[in-house]
């Protein structure tokens, strides 16, 4: 939890968070008061509790801005303070037709300089799919954040059309 301070701004460098990821930030205040949030780069996810918030980030990095005021039980407004938060990552998304690919399919393409590690392909030594089932693929960026998809791979017949494109069936 990432402390954001209605009556204290934040000091140091901005906290780092993953493009996609979510992250809850907490506010401190009277007890009484309640508490107003804007932020940009990001969504509010339901939250049951006034002092915090849950934020689902975008998938665009850079700097993003959470703000917080306060507004105590005699609906006196305080000043608006704002937090930088650094969000970053390279984003990795498959396509629906990744998601879900015949027997003898290639891997996608993971370009290496942008990625430091790849989980959950299998080893076969070909680079294709070889063996029908659900493949948990989890792929980290530089910056340390992870992107988890699933690739369904299923036996599929290959037939091709009067054109000669490949149809599967």
């Amino acid at each position: 939890m990432l402390g954001l301070f209605s009556h204290v701004r934040a000091q140091g460098p901005p906290p780092r968070q993953c493009v996609g990821g979510k992250a809850v930030f907490a506010v401190s205040g009277d007890s009484a008061s309640t508490f107003r949030y804007s932020i940009t780069g990001g969504v509010f996810l339901d939250t049951t509790r006034n002092d915090s918030l849950v934020v689902q980030w975008n998938m665009e990095g850079g700097l993003q801005t959470i703000g917080v005021q306060e507004v105590n039980i005699a609906g006196c407004e305080g000043d608006w303070v704002f937090m930088h938060v650094d969000v970053r990552g390279t984003p990795f998304v498959l396509t629906d037709e990744q998601r879900s690919v015949c027997t003898g399919t290639a891997f996608p393409d993971i370009n290496p300089k942008l990625f430091k590690s790849v989980k959950g392909l299998p080893e076969t030594g070909t680079k294709t799919f070889t063996q029908p089932g659900e493949y948990k693929l989890v792929v980290e960026d530089m910056f340390g954040c992870k992107f988890k998809e699933t690739i369904k791979v299923t036996p599929c017949t290959r037939s091709y059309n009067t054109s000669g494109k490949e149809v599967k069936e």
